[in-house]
């Protein structure tokens, strides 16, 4: 693939672009939102702030123990496909956590379950998403590009 031919319009006008940062940021959002309700709901069956930090640990840990393996899965595989799997499989996460809720569980195990293939997930679409910035612009845009996604939270 080649990227975009270079001219000297801000990284803002490329489509392609803006699609992929405005997708990012919707993404973003709606992950917060949805781990805020899944952290409400723990707290809600538990009582216990305890419970609220384990929410955290199990979304966390599978980024430490797969950050590597991402990054060679993103390196050795079609990038768009790891996006997609990866994508594909929060949205089941995000289907079961609704079914959670509707199951009135007594227990948070399983919402611990879910949240650690949620951060699994995650993990393998970062390294995957983040490469692709580089086709979406120009080489003598990438450093404004860079800047942008800077302040963006992580897909």
């Amino acid at each position: 693939m080649s990227g975009p031919r270079a001219t000297n319009r801000g990284v803002l006008s490329y489509r392609d672009y803006r699609r992929y940062l405005s997708a990012t940021f919707l993404g973003s959002l709606g992950i917060q939102i949805e781990l805020v309700a899944v952290s409400w709901q723990i707290y809600a069956i538990t009582r216990s702030p305890l419970a609220l930090g384990y929410a955290g640990l199990f979304e966390f840990l599978p980024m430490v123990l797969c950050t590597l393996p991402a990054g060679d899965v993103a390196d050795r595989f079609d990038r768009r496909l790891v996006i997609v799997i990866s994508y594909a499989v929060q949205a089941v996460a995000a289907g079961i956590f609704l079914g959670l809720v509707f199951a009135n569980p007594t227990a948070a195990w399983p919402f611990y379950a879910v949240l650690a293939l949620f951060g699994t997930a995650r993990t393998f679409s970062g390294p995957a998403a983040n490469s692709l910035v580089p086709l979406l612009v120009p080489q003598d845009q990438f450093p404004q590009a860079v800047a942008w996604n800077s302040v963006m939270p992580d897909p």
